[in-house]
C-alpha cells in the first residue's frame, strides 16, 4: 500500500507522528483488505491523509482524513468506484446497508478507534 500524506500534515506533526499514523493506516487496511475479500495485492492500494477544518461538529478544530484514492486489480486503468466507497458514517451504521451513507473518506481517529477495539468491520461496507 502507497500512503500520499498531505504537505499541510507533513508541516504540522512529527516525523514520528506520522510514521505512527502511516503504520496504523498499514494495519488497518491490512485488516480491510481482508474484510472486503480483494483478490488484489496489498500493494495495489493507496490511500491519503489529509488534514481539514471539519464541519461535522461544532468547533473549527481541523480533522485528520483517510482517503481510500485507488483500490484496483492489476492490469486495471482506473479505480472501480465499488472498491472505493467503503467507509460506513457511524451515523448511519446501524442502518440497513440500503439506507447508510458510504464514503471514500473517513476520520483518522475514528478508524484507529474502531481497529483498536476489534469492530473495524462495522465502519466497513
Amino acid at each position: 500500500m502507497r500512503t500520499n500524506i498531505d504537505y499541510k500534515l507533513i508541516r504540522t506533526r512529527s516525523p514520528l507522528e506520522i510514521d505512527t499514523m502511516v503504520s496504523n493506516l498499514n494495519q488497518i487496511f491490512e485488516e480491510i483488505h481482508t474484510l472486503k475479500g480483494w483478490k488484489f495485492p496489498f500493494s495495489n492500494l493507496r490511500v491519503s491523509l489529509d488534514l481539514h477544518e471539519s464541519h461535522q461538529n461544532n468547533s473549527k478544530d481541523e480533522t485528520v482524513w483517510v482517503n481510500l484514492v485507488w483500490a484496483s486489480g492489476t492490469g486495471k486503468s482506473t479505480s472501480p468506484e465499488a472498491n472505493r466507497e467503503i467507509f460506513v458514517s457511524k451515523h448511519t451504521k446501524n442502518r440497513p446497508a440500503h439506507l447508510q451513507n458510504v464514503y471514500t473518506y473517513h476520520s483518522y481517529a475514528d478508524l484507529v478507534s474502531h481497529f483498536e477495539r476489534g469492530v473495524l468491520h462495522e465502519i466497513i461496507r
